[in-house]
């Protein structure tokens, strides 16, 4: 059965958009990776031990979302090419869960942001007050990830170099306490995770909207 002018518009539109949605896929994917291999967010999730993964899980939630897109892009833009109701209909099913999970990860990080912010200055203010000059055999590997933190986070101390009897050498010339560092560097991430998921939502809406006045408006009911 022929389609209208609008479902004809709808299917070209949806096909493009897919193709981006392609597109958001893979760098959704390179995102995640990217989360997951930073030294600094490893550092944090160290100090976070036997707590729970929460940066790992985010990270590894990004790239499992943008894998599904990727998927869920190729069955978008078969069903708008062959105008299939069957393709059509689980598309949009697809991208309605999609659309689910990106609003949990984007809560998630918004409710545990404090969290990881709490845990990760709690723990290092453990270390820093078992850290010595010279360090011995018992608190060699907190001196240690005390010094890593000072040197990738540019940061002093929990609050500053007041924090220790005598200024380690990793703390160099700075005078800012890695507790406003850790802050800053998590702040600086949440808003790119937390923004990308709420705009990736609205753009995945639209491709919903247009499935399914492409999807009402076909005979087609095999693949």
């Amino acid at each position: 059965m022929a389609i209208g002018c609008g479902p004809k518009t709808a299917k070209v539109i949806l096909f493009i958009l897919n193709a981006l949605f392609w597109l958001t896929g893979l760098i959704i994917i390179v995102i995640g990776a990217i989360l997951a291999s930073k030294t600094e967010l490893k550092v944090l999730e160290e100090l976070m031990a036997g707590r729970e993964s929460m940066i790992s899980n985010m990270a590894y939630g990004l790239i499992a979302i943008g894998c599904l897109i990727f998927v869920i892009g190729f069955c978008g833009c078969c069903g708008a090419i062959r105008e299939s109701r069957c393709l059509l209909g689980t598309y949009i099913a697809l991208v309605a869960l999609i659309v689910v999970a990106e609003i949990a990860v984007g809560a998630f990080c918004a409710v545990k942001k404090q969290v990881i912010i709490d845990v990760t200055t709690e723990e290092f203010g453990k270390m820093v007050k078992n850290y010595t000059i010279p360090a011995t055999a018992k608190n060699n590997g907190t001196v240690q990830s005390v010094d890593t933190i000072h040197k990738i986070f540019e940061c002093c101390g929990l609050n500053g170099p007041s924090d220790f009897k005598k200024k380690p050498q990793s703390c160099s010339s700075t005078t800012n306490g890695c507790k406003d560092a850790i802050l800053t560097k998590i702040n600086n991430y949440a808003p790119y995770i937390i923004g990308g998921a709420v705009g990736l939502a609205v753009f995945q809406l639209l491709l919903m909207v247009l499935a399914i006045v492409l999807c009402r408006n076909t005979g087609k009911q095999e693949i």
